[in-house]
């Protein structure tokens, strides 16, 4: 039997997944196919310009991504917030270049992960715990077009970005938890408030802020 080679820390992990990706492989599958293997190429070459942000793998028309591991960072959180905006422009050129309505989700969380190579057999680095799911969820549950993050992230980097709060979303196994969106690189200077944002929302309200942005101090 062979040893688990493992590493335990702090870290963010973010999903990015493809909405509509099982339309187009119903339709087009050829088509579909080579359109994700050039997006996450694309990802691979937008993550490489951020390292030590890496990509741990993908599996079908989702991309998973970490920061943290095997090795510790201390702003993991910004970092792989960073990566999340980058990835959000990229996809949003990705679809004017190709001539596809690409949309998307995003779901950050920071916690406890463990790393490790198992079996003996096609060999790959798999991360383990709640943080990853947790994760998976805040991604699943995310509004399309929207970066959705726990407050454990914006705990971390609420002083770095700009956040939206969206409330108490239902998290399967979690019951509700509340989240927050992730809207943009906050500019020095900035006076920062969250507002909230209800639930139900659609991304073009999402994206206007109409009804919760707050009125800055005077």
């Amino acid at each position: 039997q062979r040893r688990v080679h493992g590493a335990v820390g702090e870290a963010t992990v973010l999903f990015v997944k493809i909405l509509n990706f099982d339309a187009w492989l119903c339709d087009h599958p050829a088509r579909a196919v080579r359109v994700l293997n050039a997006l996450f190429c694309g990802f691979d070459a937008e993550v490489a310009r951020h390292r030590p942000v890496w990509k741990v793998k993908t599996v079908g028309n989702v991309a998973m991504l970490v920061c943290g591991l095997p090795t510790a960072v201390p702003d993991h959180a910004r970092l792989v917030a960073a990566v999340a905006l980058a990835l959000r422009a990229f996809i949003a050129g990705f679809s004017i270049r190709n001539r596809c309505d690409l949309e998307f989700a995003m779901g950050l969380h920071c916690g406890p992960l463990v790393g490790a190579v198992l079996g003996t057999r096609q060999l790959a680095y798999d991360t383990f715990g709640d943080t990853v799911n947790v994760a998976s969820r805040m991604c699943s549950g995310a509004v399309s077009g929207t970066i959705q993050a726990t407050q454990a992230v914006h705990a971390l980097a609420r002083d770095a970005f700009q956040f939206q709060a969206r409330g108490d979303v239902a998290v399967k196994g979690r019951g509700t938890l509340f989240a927050f969106v992730l809207l943009s690189a906050a500019p020095t200077g900035m006076w920062m408030q969250d507002v909230r944002v209800p639930p139900d929302a659609s991304l073009e309200t999402v994206a206007s802020g109409n009804g919760w942005l707050p009125t800055p101090p005077p």
